[in-house]
């Protein structure tokens, strides 16, 4: 199931009850967007998770959480850069909250997980959680980095803490094997080669989403301006093959990702840097977690851009696995 409505429409379409509702409160209002629209019949109970050391605009989002979910509110201050308390923490919360319910229902808003708590809730989705049923819904932008109207000045984060395998995705490296990255570019220029430049792969691959592809309703064409920013900044890698892949929709985005991965040499370590938006995201994990020789690596920011990271459109995509 993949459905492509405006999120006002949530309040209309019917939603069967859900058992619980997850979340991540981040610094943008895009956080609150599909909490807003959910009718609250739908919602049993709801379990939002903020960073220890949130910033105060996430701190005045989780106001508004509070504020919708009143009592089935259950809020979570977790340290979301320590993968283990994440994995732990998600595991804790639903086994919690679904003890005793036969068949339990989830609805879990993606749109302010981090990319890597989004890769490691798949990996327990897939590996841990049994007889839950599972809907993801996530919120587009409207526009990213809403302050820059040059597109060679748009940024969303910089600088990165290190680059690290995703817990769950370590895959199967073997040193006597050179190695492919595949970049999966968005707005993040700077960072994407700086975990290039970490990683120093024998052989780069660079995707990028188009307009046709982009949830980005005004700026389709900026990840491919970064692609090429990147492109030039890989100097070193001659004519790095380039790809577009669609970030609309995860399934198209994890049938693309394997056609590419089939034209690589089966005798090759393939290392996957998803720096696109969560949907195309999503993809990448449903094809690490099918192929998992495959390693998913995540270089944690150092800087966001907290004035004007995105500014929250008004379409939702809501699926499940």
């Amino acid at each position: 199931m993949f459905k492509t409505i405006c999120v006002s429409e949530l309040k209309s379409i019917g939603l069967q009850p859900y058992d619980l509702f997850i979340a991540f409160c981040g610094f943008e209002k895009r956080c609150l967007s599909i909490i807003k629209n959910i009718p609250s019949e739908a919602i049993d109970r709801g379990i939002v998770f903020i960073n220890n050391e949130a910033p105060a605009e996430s701190v005045e989002n989780l106001e508004q959480f509070k504020d919708v979910l009143r009592d089935k509110a259950d809020i979570k201050h977790i340290n979301i850069f320590n993968p283990i308390e994440v994995a732990d923490s998600i595991i804790e919360v639903i086994s919690k909250n679904c003890e005793g319910i036969d068949s339990p229902r989830l609805l879990v808003d993606i749109t302010s997980f981090t990319h890597e708590a989004l890769l490691i809730f798949l990996a327990i989705a897939k590996r841990v959680l049994k007889n839950v049923y599972i809907e993801y819904v996530y919120c587009n932008a409207a526009v990213y980095a809403s302050e820059l109207e040059d597109t060679a000045e748009q940024w969303l984060s910089r600088g990165i803490k290190e680059v690290r395998s995703v817990l769950g995705y370590a895959g199967d490296l073997k040193p006597s094997q050179e190695t492919v990255l595949i970049m999966m570019v968005g707005y993040e220029c700077e960072r994407a080669w700086q975990v290039i430049d970490s990683i120093s792969p024998e052989e780069l691959i660079i995707t990028y989403n188009d307009a046709s592809g982009s949830t980005d309703q005004t700026n389709g064409d900026a990840n491919q301006h970064h692609a090429e920013l990147l492109r030039d900044l890989a100097a070193y890698y001659q004519n790095p093959k380039q790809y577009i892949i669609p970030s609309n929709n995860p399934f198209e985005t994890a049938n693309k990702l394997e056609k590419v991965i089939s034209t690589i040499s089966a005798d090759t370590n393939i290392i996957i840097a998803p720096m696109n938006n969560k949907l195309a995201t999503i993809g990448a994990g449903i094809v690490a977690l099918k192929k998992t020789e495959i390693q998913i690596c995540y270089a944690p920011a150092i800087y966001y851009n907290t004035s004007s990271y995105s500014v929250e459109g008004d379409v939702c995509y809501l699926f499940s696995l």
